[in-house]
């Protein structure tokens, strides 16, 4: 049971609505977290700040930051991220087989933190997709 509930599309703004949709298009879904925080603009416009500042920059593919990111996701245990960033690095070009491989790899037992340093991190930085 959530706190704040899902909201319908005709109970956000017609500018709310607009971002969703125009979010949706560009990455082709929004996360439950989004639906929720676009009950309050201000804070939806955080976090699409916020996704912009570690997807949308740098020299990487987009497929290399997904990947990273739902690797990194897997390694603090967050299998709902790491399954949703595994699918759009995949979406964007990434090896299914392989992004999978770095998701099911196993944790370390450093624990978070230091395990992504020393797993699915490295992989990601030193492989290619088939």
């Amino acid at each position: 049971m959530s706190y704040i509930t899902v909201p319908e599309a005709s109970q956000l703004t017609a500018g709310t609505r607009d971002q969703m949709e125009l979010f949706a298009a560009a990455h082709g879904h929004f996360s439950a977290l989004r639906a929720v925080v676009a009950r309050f603009p201000a804070a939806l416009g955080a976090l699409d700040n916020q996704y912009s500042l570690i997807m949308g920059h740098g020299r990487l593919d987009r497929w290399v930051r997904e990947a990273v990111f739902g690797t990194c996701s897997a390694e603090r245990g967050d299998a709902y991220l790491a399954g949703a960033m595994a699918a759009e690095a995949v979406r964007h070009g990434a090896d299914p087989a392989w992004v999978n491989g770095l998701l099911t790899q196993g944790s370390n037992p450093a624990g978070a933190g230091e395990a992504v340093a020393e797993g699915g991190l490295e992989q990601v930085c030193s492989r290619t997709p088939a």
